[in-house]
């Protein structure tokens, strides 16, 4: 029989009840807040910038846009993002181009609105990492509250991957960190 009874889940939450263990929720709350890797816009080229906005203001935003991440991603992967947008329009996260299908925005989050004559071109390199590092990498919201018998514990993604993945993927970090503390002490 199940330990685990799922209460709701579709793409980007979970919800699902386990006996009480206060101390396993807190872990893998925290794992979940901040040690699962994903990809983030890391660091921004711009080769010309004639909007109204500063070059600092438009990697910022870049920065804090989720990007899909693959559940086998490797720890020092790079990946490129370009752009090169001519106004008058509404410059996007969709209008990012990228080599990989499985490697781009999550969601259509708007960067800049250029106006006539007014362009923006740019390179971006999507990097590996870890909340605990930068916000940029966080992928999920996680919280859990005690009942009386169980506790209801519940993720909702940052939209890098589906909220079973990454309840899987902090589970089996959780496990490998304790491996490494077990044969560090053998």
């Amino acid at each position: 029989k199940s330990m685990i009874t799922v209460k709701r889940e579709d793409e980007h939450v979970l919800v699902f009840d386990f006996p009480k263990d206060e101390g396993m929720a807190n872990v893998l709350r925290r794992y979940l807040l901040s040690r699962v890797k994903v990809f983030a816009i890391d660091e921004v080229t711009i080769y010309s910038n004639s909007s109204v906005m500063f070059d600092e203001y438009i990697a910022h935003r870049l920065g804090l846009i989720p990007i899909t991440t693959p559940a086998d991603v490797m720890e020092d992967e790079e990946v490129q993002f370009y752009l090169d947008e001519q106004g008058p329009k509404l410059v996007t996260s969709e209008d990012l181009q990228t080599e990989r299908d499985d490697v781009k925005p999550a969601v259509n989050i708007p960067i800049v609105e250029l106006n006539e004559d007014e362009e923006l071109r740019l390179e971006a390199t999507v990097r590996v990492g870890m909340a605990k590092t930068h916000a940029k990498f966080q992928a999920a919201v996680p919280f859990y509250k005690v009942n009386e018998d169980s506790i209801e514990f519940g993720v909702e993604t940052c939209y890098q991957q589906d909220s079973r993945t990454l309840v899987k993927r902090a589970v089996a970090d959780i496990i490998a960190d304790l491996e490494r503390i077990k044969g560090a002490l053998q």
